[in-house]
């Protein structure tokens, strides 16, 4: 006779538990626990919903579509009231949340939206998005060496009030209508370092912010390359754009800039090139000088 084993893809290395499903080994996990995910192609929503570690076998080794074909269900609301409104890949409903190692594609070729962009059809409104509709501050959500394409409206958004640091990572193809961006932050703190984000509506971006570190960004193919808004308007510190490289914007494209900051962030060492508007800053909310200094 054969002996047949079957090793379930999804490892909780913590726990020395295996399971079928991403959301599967999630559930069943405890804050704090490392879950490992095989090689392979997953069709999931995730929701984390417990500060842990959800680590893949590297960018293109291991995939999660969306099960779920609902880009555009509202207008003007990221989650649309709530997170399962609109079909987001990952889900983020606690602190300490850390996401490596792998790929986020929103367009899974099992389901047709209608909404093609560059080439795809987008089923998934956002790829990794935390639920600000819980009025909660999520803190401590890091998210790096991720892929993160084909989304209609954001592809990596820290939405909470809480901390982040988003590096290491890239972002193609969102572009689903004009308020998309690729990596964006809502009112926290945190880092958006060594990114690389491509054929982006708004490229990388924050609102309200309380001191963000913007470093060693490059962007190209985009509207927008990085720019800070309403910054300091309650509280924190100065945010800082510093080391980026934008290039071959969209047709009207601008590079980098600041609008209406309220603390006064500082712009240096940043590289734009083949830009309508290279280095600009509109209007302010309090009295300050942003710093430019050392561009090209």
């Amino acid at each position: 006779f054969t002996i047949c084993t079957y090793t379930l893809p999804v490892h909780n290395l913590t726990q020395s538990t295996d399971h079928l499903t991403i959301q599967a080994g999630i559930d069943a996990a405890l804050t704090g626990d490392e879950i490992h995910i095989d090689p392979g192609i997953y069709v999931e929503n995730v929701l984390v919903t417990k500060g842990l570690k959800l680590v893949g076998a590297g960018v293109g080794n291991t995939t999660i579509h969306p099960a779920a074909s609902n880009p555009n269900p509202c207008s003007g609301s990221s989650l649309c009231g709530s997170i399962t409104a609109a079909s987001n890949v990952i889900g983020i409903q606690a602190s300490d949340v850390t996401v490596q190692d792998l790929t986020v594609d929103g367009d899974n070729p099992g389901l047709t939206s209608g909404i093609v962009r560059a080439g795809a059809d987008l089923d998934a409104r956002n790829g990794i998005i935390t639920d600000h509709s819980l009025g909660l501050n999520f803190n401590n959500l890091e998210v790096h060496h991720v892929e993160v394409k084909n989304i209609y409206l954001r592809g990596m958004y820290a939405s909470t009030n809480g901390t982040f640091n988003f590096h290491h990572n890239l972002v193609t193809n969102v572009q689903g209508d004009g308020y998309s961006i690729g990596m964006f932050a809502w009112y926290g703190p945190g880092t958006m370092a060594d990114n690389t984000v491509s054929y982006a509506n708004d490229a990388i971006s924050a609102n309200h912010s309380k001191g963000i570190q913007f470093l060693n960004n490059v962007v190209t193919h985009s509207g927008s390359g990085v720019h800070t808004d309403n910054s300091g308007d309650g509280g924190g510190v100065a945010d800082v754009i510093q080391g980026n490289t934008v290039s071959d914007c969209a047709p009207g494209g601008y590079g980098i800039w600041v609008f209406v900051a309220y603390l006064p962030p500082t712009i240096d060492q940043n590289t734009v090139t083949n830009c309508s508007v290279g280095l600009s800053a509109w209007g302010q909310g309090a009295s300050v000088n942003q710093l430019f200094t050392n561009n090209i």
